[in-house]
């Protein structure tokens, strides 16, 4: 190879990174862009396998080169975007995928990614739109489906974020995820029936999954049905022994059917957890006969 042959470089770098050699390419694609200094593809090339380890300042400052080139290629603008999101600096990536948009206005994966920034900055309702959207231009992908019915539950609009989910099922059903959220957008919107129904599938999928199980109390406790709902929180708390909303959960049911020891022993255990959980105590009725317990006191 000729010291100064900047496409050998480049053929090397993609040969390595082609390799899975992500270290091996950068080098090569960094003389690559000592060589050829004015190639845009170059360094896009550069700022991606320095995205994929996590050199992101320096992927920024390859992608912003590369731009002042040429402010007209969107792939470009995408992987700013990323490279922003991926140090959290969502406001910067958002403007890059807007970017992106106006230069490629029908890619699914810009609009994902862009509903992904906005959602992360706390707009659902752009987030639902850009979630939507990659949907309708992607039918078979789930994950847009899934986050658009995430996006319409931060916004609190139950009926919309079952359609997406159940959207998202019928691509992939095989995702516990997937059914543990359409089981809580189902119980937010009263379904009790459908939500234990969702929640059932998803401990199929992954029986050691405990929100699942606590999702699945919840849903038992708002049917009434008090005794599957302490056996769903006893299996939550089996899982994850500390968590103080399963035991707090859990002491709720059992003051209701009148195990006030048990009761006591979960109260006990969800202090032990979250000393905070005390004063939240006096505001529940059933707990009124337990509070003078010692096993309760500071």
């Amino acid at each position: 190879m000729r010291p100064t042959d900047g496409e050998a470089w480049l053929r090397l770098a993609q040969a390595l990174e082609g390799d899975g050699d992500d270290v091996g390419a950068t080098d090569a694609y960094r003389g690559a862009v000592d060589r050829l200094p004015g190639s845009l593809d170059v360094l896009n090339a550069l700022g991606n396998v320095l995205t994929r380890q996590g050199h992101v300042r320096e992927a920024v400052r390859c992608y912003r080169t590369a731009i002042d080139i040429s402010s007209e290629v969107w792939e470009v603008w995408f992987n700013l975007g990323n490279a922003e999101a991926a140090r959290s600096r969502t406001d910067d990536a958002v403007a890059a995928y807007r970017r992106a948009l106006d230069l490629a206005p029908d890619d699914h994966r810009i609009h994902y990614n862009l509903a992904h920034a906005e959602a992360a900055r706390g707009h659902h309702e752009a987030a639902v739109a850009g979630y939507r959207r990659a949907a309708e231009l992607m039918p078979a992908d789930a994950e847009a489906w899934y986050n658009l019915g995430n996006a319409y539950s931060d916004l609190g609009h139950w009926s919309e974020s079952v359609d997406a989910y159940d959207r998202a099922v019928a691509e992939r059903d095989d995702d516990h995820e997937i059914w543990n959220n359409l089981g809580i957008a189902l119980l937010n919107g009263g379904r009790h029936d459908d939500a234990i129904e969702a929640l059932g599938r998803a401990l199929d999928l992954r029986p050691d999954y405990d929100p699942s199980w606590n999702n699945l109390g919840n849903a038992y406790e708002e049917r009434g049905r008090l005794d599957d709902a302490a056996d769903a929180y006893h299996k939550a708390i089996e899982l994850r022994p500390v968590h103080p909303t399963y035991h707090l959960n859990r002491a709720s049911v059992l003051a209701r059917l009148g195990r006030m020891d048990e009761t006591v022993e979960h109260l006990a255990r969800a202090i032990e957890s979250a000393p905070e959980v005390r004063g939240l105590l006096p505001g529940f009725g059933e707990f009124a006969g337990v509070l003078r317990d010692p096993r309760l006191r500071p």
